[in-house]
């Protein structure tokens, strides 16, 4: 801890001299800062009191400081798509996602999937995330929290997930692991008006509750089970897989999971 206390010290002083930040420069000094704040023995192990941000994604490419890409060609759930840094696009103010129905690797389909650092651990507090999703057969966007712990894959918080087949339908999802490693989840559904349209997903995460909401209005809540663990903001589109099943003739490609923005504070 007091190693990192340092670096974030050294690297501000150099900031100083140089006078000049430039938009990544901020980024890296805000990130330092945060996680020489994270750990405080008369304090929560992981306390969040450092992370408040909104990206409107007006930028001509991602803010590394606040995001990475995942690359990967084998995921979960029998899904088909490769994902790749390719289909992680900027433009007009707006992060496209876009799923294309082409051969990567051994794959059919490649898609995009971004996180948030592991430097900046989500510990309670309110997520707000813009955005509209592609409808068709196949198509499987969410936006979700999963652990910063790599070795980990539970708990789980799904903020929104929608099966392509089905756009109406916003499925909310909380996942954990009791004490014999068995999974257990609770979770709920919402039908919405214009699915295809932008909608605000939202959480409110304390430690005596959860709360989902769509576009202000609160649509589901837990209070037992509440998940303690930091996590990072997952927001992807998979294609197929045990649940959407495969794209159909019908389905479109390429598909656009487009994000106006996403707000995190505490």
């Amino acid at each position: 801890m007091k190693k990192i206390l340092v670096i974030g010290i050294l690297i501000v002083i150099v900031f100083l001299a140089r006078n000049v930040l430039t938009e990544n420069d901020q980024a890296l000094m805000e990130t330092v800062l945060h996680s020489s704040k994270q750990v405080n023995a008369s304090e929560r192990l992981w306390n969040l009191k450092g992370l408040d941000f909104r990206d409107d994604f007006d930028a001509d490419s991602l803010n590394d400081g606040i995001w990475d890409v995942l690359v990967r060609e084998q995921n979960y759930n029998n899904e088909l798509q490769y994902y790749h840094e390719e289909n992680v696009l900027m433009g007009d103010g707006l992060l496209k996602i876009i799923a294309r129905n082409e051969k990567k690797g051994s794959k059919d389909y490649t898609s995009g999937s971004i996180h948030t650092k592991e430097v900046f651990p989500i510990l309670f507090g309110n997520i707000k995330v813009k955005a509209k999703f592609p409808k068709g057969k196949g198509l499987f966007p969410a936006i979700w929290l999963t652990p910063i712990d790599n070795s980990k894959y539970l708990p789980e918080i799904d903020i929104m997930e929608v099966i392509g087949s089905e756009p109406e339908i916003i499925y909310f999802v909380s996942h954990r692991e009791d004490e014999l490693g068995n999974l257990q989840s609770v979770h709920d559904s919402f039908v919405i008006d214009n699915p295809t349209e932008y909608h605000v997903y939202e959480l409110n995460w304390t430690e005596e509750k959860i709360e989902w909401l769509i576009d202000g209005g609160v649509v589901f809540v837990i209070k037992d089970n509440i998940p303690v663990e930091p996590m990072k903001l997952m927001i992807n589109l998979a294609v197929g897989g045990n649940w959407p099943g495969s794209p159909s003739d019908d389905s479109i490609f390429p598909a656009d999971f487009i994000i106006d923005y996403v707000e995190i504070t505490n």
